[in-house]
């Protein structure tokens, strides 16, 4: 899966996986979107459009199957996923000390 940049007010971050034709869009609002069977030109449409948002609305939704996800974005759990690793060092230094 590659990410792909793209400046958008709506979009916050697109990434295409060219095996499976599956674009994952992450939204600016939390909602994840993965679209399945989007052709290569229509992504690099979206990533080269004046307004992603608007070229989405017109040209991707309600067109290919979607699986909607209400979770945030997987750089929301980086933070939380070092913590947890910090913390479970720690204890693991604790007992063999």
């Amino acid at each position: 899966m590659e990410q792909i940049r793209v400046n958008s007010r709506v979009i916050k971050s697109m990434f295409y996986d060219y095996a499976r034709n599956e674009l994952t869009l992450n939204f600016r609002n939390g909602k994840v979107r993965r679209l399945a069977d989007v052709p290569v030109g229509q992504v690099e449409g979206l990533a080269k459009a004046r307004s992603p948002g608007d070229y989405y609305l017109v040209n991707l939704r309600g067109k290919y199957p979607t699986v909607e996800r209400n979770a945030l974005p997987l750089e929301h759990y980086v933070p939380k996923v070092r913590k947890s690793l910090r913390q479970f060092r720690d204890n693991v230094l604790r007992r063999f000390a």
